[in-house]
């Protein structure tokens, strides 16, 4: 598992909580976060998470599939 510690969720994040956790990502830094737990993503990743819209929760899906993914 490639996750790293993080002291709070990211400044983005979304109102949706994934079993009481916040899920959150850092274009800056290149990572996402699923409560305290993070895991860098490639800059494509992360462009792909940025210009992705909203609506209808594709960008939540994407951050935790990507966070899923990165893990193994």
């Amino acid at each position: 598992m490639n996750t790293i510690k993080i002291a709070k969720p990211f400044a983005k994040s979304f109102n949706t909580l994934l079993a009481n956790k916040v899920v959150s990502y850092s274009p800056r830094s290149l990572k996402v976060a699923i409560g305290n737990d993070a895991v860098v993503v490639s800059k494509e990743v992360m462009d792909e998470i940025v210009n992705t819209s909203n609506a209808y929760g594709d960008k939540f899906r994407l951050v935790v599939s990507t966070w899923k993914d990165a893990q193994y």
